[in-house]
């Protein structure tokens, strides 16, 4: 790994939150935290190498975060994807935290969550597309083992992490066009699915929660 430079290390928790990163008691929050670093870099249109760059700093200033004697080299320049890189540090992340489960279905659920997290901008996205493509699971097993373990239906679960994840968007950048954050959390382009759903969980439409931001910040 090429380390970064301090400055460098530095600027990466501008992407990354820490704190909620080290409270985190569940994998898939790791998962969220790091899935919503990666759209906050694909946004602002930054090349693979910027992005990997920037995640090899996280690295640095994490390892210190936690501290040195958890420390696990993590070669970023080997990931390919975007995709990857999510699942790659977001597992690197709960062996810092010591938060990983054992059994076969825990560790079937943590797949489960890679997938998603993987494919959060897919607007296909859904059990038959998880189970049938991709894990190659029976639905209705799919369906009760998420339960069992999220407490939560997949749809309902997804739409959670969608919304919330849309709001942390905004609260980053009040000025992101809503065609662009409905493409980063894999809802239709044309944003009205996703006004309608952000309003029946917020309260209100993504617009008049961006107005309310830029009124918090004045």
């Amino acid at each position: 790994m090429c380390y970064p430079t301090q400055n460098e290390a530095e600027s990466n928790t501008y992407y990354f939150d820490f704190d909620r990163l080290k409270s985190s008691d569940r994998y898939d929050n790791i998962l969220f935290e790091i899935t919503l670093a990666m759209k906050k870099l694909q946004s602002i249109g930054l090349s693979n190498d910027e992005k990997q760059r920037i995640f090899e700093a996280f690295i640095v200033t994490w390892s210190s975060y936690v501290g040195s004697e958890k420390l696990k080299l993590l070669n970023i320049g080997g990931i390919n994807s975007d995709e990857s890189a999510i699942t790659e540090v977001s597992r690197w992340i709960a062996e810092t935290l010591n938060i990983y489960e054992t059994g076969k279905e825990k560790e079937r659920m943590e797949k489960i969550l890679d997938v998603i997290y993987s494919n959060f901008d897919n607007t296909e996205l859904n059990i038959q597309y998880i189970a049938k493509n991709i894990l190659f699971m029976n639905e209705d097993y799919f369906g009760r083992v998420f339960i069992r373990n999220m407490h939560l239906k997949f749809s309902a679960y997804l739409e959670q992490s969608r919304i919330e994840m849309a709001k942390r968007l905004l609260e980053y950048n009040p000025d992101m066009r809503i065609a662009m954050l409905t493409e980063l959390i894999g809802y239709p382009a044309d944003g009205q699915y996703f006004s309608k759903t952000f309003r029946k969980v917020c309260g209100m439409t993504p617009t008049e929660y961006r107005e309310n931001l830029k009124k918090t910040d004045i």
